[in-house]
């Protein structure tokens, strides 16, 4: 459930800064709650390879739209 919620709150906060970043950086982030929702979905059916695929997808994902923000928030004037 923690899971499902923090994915579903990825893609409203990237919709909704969608104007502040570049497009490739609001999509990074709505692809960090698909993979999210997907993880979550893999988790309920126990789904072993479908948890293991999802954050091989998921984790270099939200590393690169953390990063991302960050380094648009510090050029920011």
């Amino acid at each position: 459930l923690a899971n499902g919620l923090y994915s579903a709150t990825a893609i409203m906060l990237a919709w909704a800064a969608r104007h502040k970043y570049p497009g490739w950086v609001s999509w990074t982030g709505i692809a960090v709650g698909v993979f999210g929702v997907a993880l979550s979905i893999a988790a309920l059916l126990d789904s072993a390879a479908g948890m293991f695929w999802t954050n091989v997808l998921l984790v270099p994902a939200i590393l690169l739209w953390l990063a991302a923000v960050a380094y648009f928030a510090r050029t920011d004037p």
